[in-house]
């Protein structure tokens, strides 16, 4: 990993290279922290450099084994993009969306690759945003990015409590199957995972009627009401799906601390849009 300022150590590539440019927005109006980081596709020999920051994410794809079809390096670049957004999330960074803005493909062998990144803007920052920037932690973020390539229930239980976020009105499908992803992936029970969070398991099971049974949010209902979303109720829950992935990380890596509610309802405090209905 490399910090904002520095360069990647020259080293000998014989590859063909792909740069994929996202723009990244967040709903608060913050903009993300500069952080390079690299990683390795071992079963592959592919290497992916992310560099990000301000307003832009970007992904510049080597290695010997890249397909030179457009629409596999599109929907490549678009999953790792959705790991980045994931990796801010669980980081405390906030929430945002990525989008394309372009694609550049190199042909012909890199030979040296050296790597740094030019954060494209550096505004002035209230108090509140640069306490944000100042508690972000670019080694918790590239730790947390490498957890969630490795571990793909967990990966999956992030994009939901991602999705939960954007979509409040249907959060409640979101983080049920957040829930889903880690009893199944992770053979846990619900016991077991209302026990991580601190509910009862009636209470885990009733997330689960009210995406299924309630609130016409899961299946389609002849009256087509809907439940309203609620802040209080959604953004507790989804911070309950957040402390069970911190708790399923914990379980599959034994170096790893949870983090506490008190922390997670800081990196949520970035998050959560405070008006389901902007």
């Amino acid at each position: 990993m490399n910090t904002n300022d520095d360069v990647a150590t020259e080293e000998t590539l014989d590859v063909r290279f792909v740069c994929s440019v996202f723009a990244l927005t967040g709903h608060a109006g913050y903009f993300a922290p500069g952080f390079n980081i690299r990683y390795d596709e071992k079963d592959i020999g592919n290497t992916t450099f992310i560099t990000g920051g301000g307003t832009r994410l970007y992904l510049s794809r080597v290695g010997d084994n890249l397909d030179q079809s457009g629409d596999a390096q599109a929907a490549d670049s678009h999953f790792m993009a959705d790991r980045v957004v994931a990796g801010l999330l669980i980081s405390g960074a906030g929430l945002f969306r990525a989008f394309p803005m372009g694609r550049i493909f190199v042909d012909t062998p890199v030979e040296k690759l050296r790597w740094h990144s030019q954060i494209d803007l550096q505004p002035f920052y209230s108090e509140r945003v640069r306490a944000v920037y100042d508690a972000f932690d670019e080694n918790e973020f590239a730790s947390w990015f490498q957890f969630i390539c490795e571990n793909i229930p967990v990966r999956r239980a992030l994009h939901d409590a991602v999705q939960a976020i954007n979509n409040p009105v249907e959060a409640f499908v979101y983080i049920y199957r957040g829930f889903e992803w880690l009893k199944k992936g992770l053979n846990l029970s619900w016991d077991e995972i209302a026990g991580d969070i601190g509910v009862t398991t009636k209470q885990i099971k009733a997330v689960g009627q009210i995406a299924n049974d309630e609130s016409g949010v899961r299946h389609a209902s002849r009256s087509g009401e809907k439940q309203r979303a609620s802040l209080e109720t959604y953004s507790t829950w989804i911070a309950g799906l957040i402390d069970a992935i911190e708790s399923a990380r914990a379980r599959v890596d034994k170096s790893y601390t949870a983090s506490d509610s008190k922390q997670i309802a800081e990196k949520l405090k970035v998050a959560i849009q405070y008006d389901p209905y902007p």
